[in-house]
């Protein structure tokens, strides 16, 4: 697990590259591990976002929701 203080994220959005910065005053990131042989990290947008708050979020999970049964 790596832990930064700043992060520089881009990503491709419809027409070009976003560039996100963000530093921390206080504390570190928990930014996951690179698996062998490559070379990024590929993250959703609810991800990254929790990231970026200060949500480690392989740590968190999703609650059960409800699904209405199918009829007919």
């Amino acid at each position: 697990m790596l832990h930064a203080i700043g992060r520089t994220d881009t990503y491709w959005d419809e027409d070009g590259f976003v560039i996100v910065y963000k530093r921390l005053e206080q504390g570190t990131f928990r930014w996951p591990a690179v698996a062998e042989g490559q070379a990024s990290v590929t993250l959703r947008a609810a991800e990254l976002t929790m990231l970026l708050d200060g949500i480690d979020w392989q740590q968190a999970r999703r609650s059960r929701r409800y699904h209405r049964p199918a009829t007919g």
